[in-house]
Order: C-alpha cells, then sequence, then structure tokens
C-alpha cells in the first residue's frame, strides 16, 4: 500500500501570527474566499484523487481551520466526505490545528465527524506560555497543550508536529522530547525544518533566516533516528517514518523538495487550494491540474 495524502486548504483567517508561518509562503494570490468556492467542485476533485489512488485527506489552512470563520467549511468538507459511497470515502482522515480554537466542544465536533487524526502544530512543546509568544497568540487563543491532548487521547490518533526553532531546540535535545511526548500521551511526533526563501526579504523569511536556522539541529534528529529507530514506512514525498520507543517519528524538510532534479514522474500528493483547484505542488501554482 502507498500512502498518498490529497491536502484541502481551509481558506480564512487565524488569530496567530506565527513568524514562520509555511501557510504565508505558499498562499496563493488573489483567490476566492472560502464562500465563493462551490463545493460541488471541491467535491469533484476529492473524487477524481480517490479514484486515482489517494488515500489520507489532510484539512490545513491559509489560517486555523477550527477557528470560528473557517470552522463551518471544515465541517462542511467532512460532511462531504462522510455522504460519499464507502468505497470512494476517506478513512484517514487528518486535521492540521495550530490548537487555538481547539477546546472541547471542537474536539467533540471533530470526533462526530470521524476525524481520525489531529496534527498540533507547536513551537514549543515544554513551555505554553514561549510557545504562545512565539506563534505571537493573542491571549484568548492560548490553550494549554497537555490539555487539548488529554482531551484527544483515546479517541483519535494525536501527533505533535514541531517547528525547529533555535531558541528551543537549541537546548532540548532528542531525549527531551521523546520524554515530553511519553508525558502527553501522544502517538505521532512531526519534526519540520523551516521553510523560507533566501531570494525574498519578507518578513517571514527574515524571520526564519535570522531565529530559526536549525541545519546543526535538524541534522542531529537524522542522526538520532537513524542510530535509534526502526524505518517502517515511507510516505509519498519520500519521508521516513520511525518507531523509536513506540512513536512513529518523522522528519520533514520541505525545502529539500523545493525545486526537484526532474519532473515526477508518478504523482505524490494533491491539493486542493483556496480557489478550489487541484494542485500537484505547494510552491509552483504551474503544478495546476484542474
Amino acid at each position: 500500500m502507498k500512502i498518498k495524502p490529497v491536502h484541502i486548504v481551509v481558506d480564512g483567517p487565524c488569530p496567530n501570527k506565527c513568524p514562520f508561518c509555511i501557510s504565508k509562503m505558499n498562499s496563493l494570490n488573489n483567490v476566492l474566499s472560502v464562500d465563493d468556492v462551490n463545493e460541488k467542485d471541491v467535491l469533484k476533485r476529492m473524487m477524481f484523487a480517490r479514484q486515482n489512488g489517494f488515500n489520507v485527506l489532510c484539512l490545513t489552512g491559509t489560517g486555523e481551520p477550527l477557528c470560528r470563520d473557517s470552522l463551518a467549511t471544515t465541517t462542511n468538507l467532512l460532511l462531504l466526505n462522510n455522504q460519499l459511497k464507502e468505497e470512494m470515502r476517506f478513512n484517514w482522515v487528518e486535521v492540521q490545528t495550530s490548537g487555538a480554537c481547539s477546546d472541547g466542544r471542537v474536539v467533540d465536533e471533530l470526533m462526530r465527524l470521524k476525524v481520525s487524526v489531529v496534527g498540533i502544530s507547536v513551537a514549543d512543546p515544554f513551555d505554553d506560555a514561549n510557545n504562545a509568544e512565539i506563534m505571537k497568540a493573542p491571549e484568548k487563543n492560548q490553550f494549554e497543550l497537555s490539555g487539548l491532548c488529554r482531551s484527544l487521547k483515546g479517541k483519535c490518533i494525536t501527533r505533535l508536529i514541531i517547528n525547529l526553532t533555535e531558541n528551543v531546540f537549541a537546548e532540548k535535545k532528542p531525549s527531551h522530547l521523546l520524554k515530553r511526548a511519553e508525558e502527553l500521551g501522544i502517538d505521532q511526533i512531526t519534526i519540520r525544518k523551516l521553510l523560507y526563501d533566501r531570494s525574498s526579504d519578507s518578513y517571514h523569511n527574515k524571520w526564519v533566516r535570522e531565529n530559526a536556522q536549525c541545519n546543526d539541529i535538524f541534522a542531529d534528529w537524522q542522526e538520532f533516528v537513524q542510530e535509534n529507530g526502526d524505518p517502517i514506512f515511507i510516505c509519498s514525498n519520500g519521508n521516513i517514518a520511525y518507531d523509536i520507543n513506540g512513536f512513529t517519528i518523522m522528519l520533514d524538510d520541505p525545502g529539500s523538495r523545493a525545486v526537484p532534479d526532474k519532473a515526477e514522474r508518478e504523482i505524490g500528493t494533491l491539493i486542493i487550494r483556496e480557489n478550489g483547484r487541484c494542485y500537484t505542488r505547494w510552491d509552483y501554482e504551474g503544478s495546476v491540474l484542474f
């Protein structure tokens, strides 16, 4: 079996102002708003993905998919999937969130809609206050990571997405994160090397260049998983999943895939973007299919 994800981008605002936000770097220009995108068109592309062997549905966003202005769209997309015939339905469904707006009511709604994986994207998994400071989260949207993980435990797979920043991980070793993951009761960990464009002087790119150049830290993680982990599967984007102490751990280096040496012979990822159209790459608008 090949793991082949289709990503649906839920357009909308985000209360956080993360200086490393990859969504801001990859957002499209002059896109339609969520209300302008015909759900039937999105459904058509979801069915196209299923007919071509894609088996994972991942809801992410230009903003926060679980905040009030986006939650209705997220809910409708999940309902669309659940209404598909069984052979066409995505059974592996992931929602990615920064944790903002993820209260008990929202968690219950995700479980009702048969979400199987919740990915929580953070900068500092050890200190909630520092995490909120790095992610520029308004006070009303700050959350307790342990509380959110506790509310999800036993209901779905919980994946912690770590955005490597030097001010957190210069002193924290992989063993520290594994201990913290055990305390949180999560199932999976993704270690993400922050992406930036060397040719751009935008706020996001400048911040990452100055504050999160984690080549050495990421290399330490690569060495750690290769020495201590057992490889269990390879994702369509080439990322290898390892088992370490019962956790599924993946290392994600988006920059290593930014400029391919040659065109892909087999499409491994589909993205239904904010405009409702279907793309094969995050970083190339010319990758639109229809």
